[in-house]
C-alpha cells in the first residue's frame, strides 16, 4: 500500500458533538491533517493530550493513536482530511515523518486561511464530478502536504499575502537592470526582518535573488548579442565593468569573456531560467 498512487480517502469539516470520552482510533492509511478553527477541543495524540486551540494544526501517521473530544460544548470546527500519500510524495514533504511533537502546530491567521484555501479546493475536488476532477484533488492533496511539511520545518505556510514581501519582490524585479545607486537594506523600511519572511516564500535572501536575475539576464546578451561587456555590465545594473565581472565570476565560475567564447555548451540545467518564473 506505501508505495501506491496518492489518494484521499475523505476529507471535510465539521463541529464534534459534546462528549466525554476521547474518540480514540488509529488508522492504516499513511497521513491525516486536521485543524481546529473558531474554538477549543481537546486532543490526544500518540499519548500525549492537550487542549486544541485555534490555529492548531497535528498531523497523525499511520498507526498513531489520536481522538478528540468536545467536553464544554465548544463550537470550534474540526477540518480532517484522510489521506494516503505516495513514497515520492512523502520523501519529497519530511516534515511529515518530523517526532509527534514537532506535528503539533499552531498556525497564524495567514496560515490558517492558506490551509483553509487549500483544503476548501480539495474538498470541492473530491466531491466534484466534473473531469480530472480525481487528479485535481490529488494535485490539492499533494500541496497541502507540501504546505504543511514547510510549516513543520519552520517556513511560511504562505507568504503570498504578505504585501511588504510582495512589495520588496517588484522592487528586485525592477531593478535588476538599474544601476545599482543603493543596497536593497536601504531602500526597505524594516529590512532585517523582511528578509527573513522573503527566504522563507522564495528560498533565497532578497540580495541574492537579485544577483542571480542579473547574472542569468548577462548570460543571455552575452551568448545572445554582440554587445560589449562594458554595456552588458550597465544593462545589468552595475557602473563598473571589474564589479560586474567579479560578481560574474562568483556567480558562474569563469569570466564574461570566457562564458561568451564557451558558447552553449557552458550552460548547465537550470542556468537559464526567465525572471518572470522566480
Amino acid at each position: 500500500m506505501s508505495g501506491s498512487l496518492s489518494r484521499v480517502h475523505s476529507v471535510g469539516w465539521s463541529r464534534l458533538p459534546a462528549a466525554e470520552r476521547y474518540l480514540r482510533h488509529t488508522h492504516d492509511f499513511s497521513t491525516e491533517f486536521c485543524l481546529i478553527t473558531g474554538g477549543r477541543l481537546g486532543i490526544i495524540h500518540d499519548g500525549v493530550e492537550t487542549v486544541g486551540e485555534h490555529g492548531s494544526l497535528y498531523i497523525f501517521n499511520r498507526g498513531e493513536q489520536h481522538g478528540f473530544r468536545n467536553e464544554r460544548a465548544s463550537r470550534a470546527l474540526l477540518w480532517c482530511c484522510h489521506s494516503h500519500l505516495d513514497n515520492a510524495t512523502l520523501a519529497a514533504c519530511p516534515g511529515l515523518s518530523a517526532p509527534s511533537q514537532q506535528r503539533m502546530l499552531r498556525l497564524d491567521e495567514a496560515e490558517i486561511a492558506a490551509f483553509r484555501d487549500i483544503f476548501q479546493r480539495l474538498t470541492a475536488e473530491h466531491r466534484s464530478h466534473l473531469p480530472a476532477a480525481a487528479e485535481a484533488a490529488l494535485a490539492w492533496l499533494r500541496l497541502l502536504a507540501i504546505h504543511v511539511s514547510r510549516v513543520i520545518s519552520g517556513a511560511a505556510l504562505d507568504g503570498s499575502s504578505d504585501q511588504a514581501v510582495l512589495a520588496l519582490h517588484d522592487l528586485i524585479q525592477r531593478r535588476f537592470t538599474e544601476p545599482v545607486t543603493g543596497r536593497l537594506a536601504e531602500l526597505t523600511p524594516n529590512y532585517d526582518s523582511l528578509r527573513h519572511r522573503f527566504k522563507a516564500l522564495y528560498g533565497c535572501p532578497p540580495a541574492r535573488l537579485l544577483t542571480t536575475l542579473r547574472m542569468q539576464h548577462a548570460k543571455h546578451l552575452l551568448t545572445d548579442t554582440g554587445r560589449s561587456i562594458s554595456d552588458i555590465a550597465t544593462a545589468v545594473g552595475y557602473t563598473r565593468q571589474h564589479e560586474f565581472a567579479r560578481a560574474f565570476r562568483r556567480e558562474a565560475g569563469c569570466t564574461p569573456t570566457a562564458w561568451r567564447r564557451g558558447g552553449p555548451q557552458l550552460f548547465r540545467s537550470g542556468d537559464i531560467v526567465s525572471p518572470s518564473t522566480l
